[in-house]
């Protein structure tokens, strides 16, 4: 099943509802968020993938990448938009954003004019 922007709303609603949606990243690594540590999710993308079956070894290895390059290097089976929706989110929570936060600025990016997913993802 390919994963869309959807998919991607629904299992960030419910990883905020367990984590609160005034959660911030709060992570060991203060340069940028770690999708995981240890095996167990740690950032608001990786909580994500987590949900949706990733299997956060493999997700391991590619700390410190974008979830751009990280989705592609994985090859998820996942639109591009879907993709672009968790982008938006990691940036906002790499910037110390709330993770509801981080949702509602990406499902904002997402409803704007600016034509933001016509970036080549893959």
């Amino acid at each position: 099943m390919t994963w869309t922007v959807q998919d991607i709303d629904e299992a960030a609603q419910k990883v905020l509802a367990e984590m609160g949606i005034d959660h911030k990243y709060d992570g060991p690594n203060i340069e940028f968020c770690m999708y995981q540590t240890c095996g167990q999710p740690r950032c608001l993308v990786g909580h994500i993938l987590a949900r949706l079956g990733v299997d956060m070894s493999q997700l391991g290895k590619y700390e410190g990448r974008n979830i751009i390059w990280t989705a592609n290097e994985l090859k998820l089976d996942i639109e591009s938009e879907a993709v672009c929706f968790l982008d938006d989110m990691q940036v906002g929570q790499d910037f110390n954003a709330t993770w509801g936060d981080a949702l509602e600025t990406a499902r904002r990016m997402r409803d704007t004019d600016e034509k933001l997913w016509d970036k080549p993802i893959f």
